[in-house]
């Protein structure tokens, strides 16, 4: 996955290394624009086969950056769920977990997701047929089979409460 690859390019931080693992405590960086905020990079076992990594850390960025990021080729989450990262706007807060073996084919199946995120100034394009979601703010929860998103905002320029799930790549809301 491309951003594994990049890590040493993107992220200051103190790593320990005990002959088996390595654990690097993160305080900063950036990716595709968007801060880390903090957190943990981890290889837990070199013995592994394939080597693991865990990668847990705060974020504070456009959420169209973020989305990017989780749409790279091994992940496609956001295409998974049918969004699309070019229709989205806004800015987004919180934490992100992945845990995934380093494969160059890596498929979404091999990946542990979690994330969790508030939103501000969020907005997607023709998220309800061809009407857009505006000035929304709310909060986001996923993990590798599900998504979460709450909150208000303004559907096709009228005020709006909202809520989306989706289970299995299935909405539920």
């Amino acid at each position: 996955w491309r951003a594994a690859e990049d890590l040493t390019a993107w992220l200051a931080g103190r790593g320990r290394i005990d002959g088996l693992s390595l654990d690097i405590a993160v305080s900063g960086g950036r990716q595709n624009g968007v801060a880390i905020t903090g957190g943990n990079v981890t290889f837990p076992d070199f013995a592994a086969d394939p080597v693991g990594i865990v990668i847990d850390g705060g974020l504070d960025g456009p959420v169209r950056a973020v989305m990017q990021t989780l749409d790279d080729p091994g992940l496609g989450y956001p295409s998974q769920v049918g969004l699309s990262p070019a229709a989205s706007s806004g800015r987004a807060t919180g934490r992100l977990r992945l845990a995934f073996p380093l494969l160059r084919d890596l498929s979404f199946d091999q990946v542990e997701l979690e994330a969790q995120a508030e939103l501000t100034d969020f907005g997607l394009i023709d998220v309800a047929g061809t009407a857009d979601l505006s000035a929304a703010t709310g909060t986001l929860e996923v993990d590798r089979t599900r998504l979460r998103l709450e909150g208000r905002g303004r559907l096709a320029g009228a005020p709006a409460r909202f809520t989306w799930r989706e289970q299995n790549g299935k909405a539920r809301s």
